[in-house]
């Protein structure tokens, strides 16, 4: 029972954090690259395929390794992945052309900085569900993924809080133009 509680903890969390970083990176480029949709629309492509990829990524892991290549694999990258995390999402003297889309350059800042640490926490779902499998067959795999699918819709004022914590933990300057 407790590992059953902790695995879904984990899922739970872990999607809590993908839902925070994306509007808060996003917002985070607004001074740079303006508040144009391009931006906004880039980034959601960003987001949306890099998680895609993550559950590509566990996918592949669970049907590739064992439970010891998997926990190596991904413990591996995640040690990697800190060296690519970033602890300002922007050096706010980027150099951005005025007459170019900004497209390029919001997509090229979010694979540098947050694609291996996003592709790996949205990995995490996928792999403890895997876990809980092998740990537990009888039980029912997506008892974990219901923990995280379905809490907006249970918990209004958690999600509620979710909006003014992103917004007060991402203290963003003001575009000067």
């Amino acid at each position: 029972m407790a590992l059953t509680v902790l695995l879904a903890t984990t899922v739970f969390l872990s999607a809590f954090l993908l839902f925070l970083i994306q509007p808060m990176a996003a917002k985070a480029m607004l001074p740079t690259f303006g508040g144009t949709s391009a931006v906004w629309v880039t980034s959601l492509v960003f987001f949306q395929t890099t998680l895609l990829l993550g559950y590509a990524y566990a996918d592949r892991l669970n049907a590739w390794l064992g439970a010891q290549g998997r926990v190596r694999v991904h413990i591996g990258l995640l040690l990697a992945s800190l060296l690519f995390l970033p602890l300002q999402i922007l050096n706010s003297s980027a150099d951005v052309s005025s007459d170019s889309s900004p497209s390029a350059g919001v997509l090229t800042l979010l694979l540098v900085t947050l694609g291996l640490p996003y592709l790996l926490l949205s990995s995490t779902g996928p792999l403890l569900q895997a876990v809980h499998h092998l740990r537990f067959p009888a039980r029912n795999v997506y008892r974990c993924h219901v923990s995280c699918d379905h809490w907006p819709i249970r918990s209004w004022p958690l999600l509620q809080a979710r909006a003014v914590l992103s917004e007060l933990l991402a203290s963003i300057p003001e575009s000067s133009s």
